[in-house]
């Protein structure tokens, strides 16, 4: 039993100590630094802009609180105690601590600072995308961008999930519980190699591919180019093929490259890497590629709130460039 005693003396004392420090206020710690930086009631008085006999209670009260006497009373002042002058020096390096705290709570409510999870869905960080991550980049110094790639379906399940704080996709999904705004769109292109029957062309119309394999991706925007395709080969009564590939975007277009088939893309994917290639528009299909932001109706973060605004500069800047 008399081992217990002392751990349960320190328990005791450590309790009250806790319930003491959360009767203090951060008002009266403000005030036991402005007497100890002036060491004169009346001076500290007229700084904080009260009376001397309230500032005094309160001094007075506070080291009742404590049981410490902080400041020794003197005609012409005061002076701090050797114990007031260690608690002084807490007080101020835990108010420095919590005006840290706010300056960079601040950062963060003001998009300075922080982190913006983006998920890249059937989108290469290319054309539009590309500009618009460099842009905000730059802009944007202390914001970490954390960018990640996944499939069209799994966009929603990403958002409502808080995987990712905002998702870029491929297409117009169908999402009541997410916020939803269309990004861009660009020309669907077709996409074929440089030794290809219809490379020669300038333009191309759907009755030319009559016959062609087309190669659709698993994944990214594959179905979507499949479900485009079908429509229209049952409105213009041809043919195509189409050969599904497990593979990433590079490889396809390397199959494409080799004669293996052609495939659909945006314009934006001219801008990666294209030896082999050639982009050639159809003349009598005008839909477009859309690319939609999808978000959560509680993600209020000033960094995406600012990804948002930074797109729509991107997107008037990036029209009016010369192509």
């Amino acid at each position: 039993m008399s081992d217990e005693q002392p751990s349960k003396g320190r328990m005791t004392a450590r309790s009250s100590v806790a319930r003491v420090g959360r009767r203090i206020s951060l008002l009266t710690l403000t005030q036991v630094l402005a007497v100890a930086e002036h060491l004169n009631f009346r001076h500290a008085a007229e700084a904080l802009g009260m009376s001397q006999s309230s500032l005094s209670t309160r001094i007075r009260n506070l080291e009742e609180e404590i049981g410490v006497l902080v400041f020794e009373r003197r005609h012409r002042g005061v002076r701090l105690t050797e114990a007031g002058r260690a608690f002084v020096a807490e007080i101020a390096s835990g108010l420095g601590q919590i005006d840290h705290a706010v300056t960079v709570a601040k950062t963060f409510a003001e998009g300075r600072s922080g982190r913006l999870r983006i998920g890249l869905h059937g989108v290469p960080a290319t054309g539009f995308v590309g500009t618009l991550l460099g842009n905000y980049g730059r802009n944007r110094l202390g914001i970490e961008l954390v960018v990640t790639e996944g499939q069209i379906e799994d966009a929603v399940p990403a958002v409502i999930g808080d995987h990712v704080d905002i998702a870029l996709v491929v297409g117009e999904p169908r999402a009541p519980q997410c916020h939803s705004r269309l990004l861009w769109s660009e020309p669907l292109v077709l996409t074929l190699g440089q030794n290809h029957r219809l490379a020669a062309r300038d333009e191309i119309h759907w009755r030319n591919l009559d016959g062609e394999t087309f190669l659709i991706r698993h994944g990214g925007a594959g179905p979507l180019v499949r479900d485009h395709a079908v429509r229209r080969m049952g409105e213009h009564g041809i043919t195509l093929h189409f050969r599904r590939v497990d593979v990433e975007r590079d490889t396809l277009m390397q199959m494409v490259s080799r004669g293996e088939g052609v495939t659909f893309s945006g314009t934006s994917l001219k801008a990666v890497a294209s030896e082999g290639l050639i982009w050639r528009p159809i003349a009598d299909d005008d839909e477009p590629v859309r690319l939609h932001a999808l978000w959560s109706p509680q993600n209020r973060s000033k960094t995406l709130r600012d990804l948002l605004a930074m797109a729509g500069k991107t997107r008037a800047g990036y029209r009016s460039a010369p192509r």
